[in-house]
């Protein structure tokens, strides 16, 4: 009996963080002092899915001894999530998501996770077109799991709802968190056949076969013949994702290796 082929494991993850709680006089411009810093931000909320899985996991800090703020055990879990992933993918997650993430376990002093590599939605959108919007609430429209508003608790109510432990809120939380998952991988899928910059997924499978780098599917037809200075190389299209991509090497060179796959 022949081992399955295995292929990256993607997962995308969403966080949510508490405000930093801080003494002020006045709504308009005051020093960010450290001496007004009353309580420190920290992760209160955290969901992921893996590609092709339906559960969409979930933890928060509802139930933590040391109140809302009380992040370590969710970023426990979250390391071993990270651990275990090839690939993260998540909108703003670039920049925010697993920055906020690795400020929180240095905190803790918890060991570093083994670092994916970060596929984000939004950087994804401003590369592929010029959208009206590159937020996940309008992006999410064009997909068939549009990314829902906070309904009881709008806008900073949510969090004040957090803060005050109130279970509405948390149970609030808890459904927008795991739908902000679903959409985001929704909008995912759809971006990633027109992606210029994704990581090649051909390289996470152990056989030989010619594969898509942006899906990993070895379902690729020829198309045509593209020209690039002074060579040329063999087209194709994903028959799954729809992608294009080359060969990486001349029509005639004789290593053709199933990983020499590279994104039009």
């Amino acid at each position: 009996m022949t081992n399955p082929v295995k292929g990256p494991k993607i997962l995308t993850a969403d966080i949510e963080t508490l405000p930093l709680q801080t003494y002020n006089w006045s709504l308009f411009d005051e020093p960010r002092a450290l001496d007004r810093l009353v309580k420190d931000w920290a992760v209160f909320s955290a969901a992921g899915k893996w590609l092709h899985e339906r559960k969409v996991q979930y933890v928060d800090t509802q139930h933590q001894s040391g109140g809302a703020s009380d992040d370590k055990e969710l970023l426990i879990w979250l390391r071993e999530l990270l651990d275990e992933a090839d690939i993260v993918v998540g909108q703003n997650v670039q920049k925010f998501d697993m920055r906020k993430i690795r400020a929180r376990m240095i905190y803790h002093g918890l060991k570093p996770f083994r670092e994916p590599e970060v596929v984000d939605t939004m950087l994804m959108a401003r590369e592929v077109g010029a959208f009206t919007s590159n937020k996940l609430e309008y992006l999410s429209t064009l997909t068939d799991e549009q990314k829902s508003k906070h309904t009881k608790y709008p806008g900073f109510a949510l969090w004040l709802g957090i803060l005050a432990n109130e279970p509405g809120a948390w149970a609030e939380c808890k459904r927008y968190n795991k739908q902000d998952v679903v959409a985001t991988e929704k909008l995912y899928l759809l971006l990633r056949p027109w992606a210029r910059r994704h990581p090649n997924l051909a390289h996470y499978y152990d056989d030989e076969q010619r594969r898509c780098p942006r899906c990993g599917s070895p379902n690729l037809h020829p198309t045509t013949t593209v020209h690039r200075s002074v060579s040329t190389y063999q087209a194709y299209q994903c028959g799954d994702c729809g992608g294009h991509s080359r060969n990486r090497f001349t029509l005639n060179t004789k290593d053709k290796r199933k990983a020499l796959i590279t994104c039009l």
